[in-house]
């Protein structure tokens, strides 16, 4: 049963334990598509800020009501870093 943070004070992140508390959620395609171009630290930067390819709104809390948008902003700025 996938275990999902509603804390105010955090960003919403689905953890599946039955997977040994990989991410889950969409989380780990938009991760494949931003680490071969991106550090760790930008990685989590990426999903906790705005992002214009959202309207504004950050990838992490995206995720939450459309997975689809937050693979295609992954998958635009790893085109837009690597070209």
């Amino acid at each position: 049963m996938p275990f999902v943070n509603t804390s105010p004070f955090a960003r919403p992140v689905r953890f599946d334990c039955a997977a040994g508390f990989s991410a889950g959620g969409g989380v780990a395609p938009a991760i494949a598509e931003l680490t071969g171009v991106m550090s760790d630290d930008e990685v989590a930067h990426w999903f906790a800020q705005p992002n214009a390819w959202l309207n504004g709104t950050a990838p992490a809390q995206k995720l939450l009501t459309d997975v689809p948008a937050v693979l295609d902003a992954a998958r635009a700025m790893r085109f837009a870093v690597k070209g």
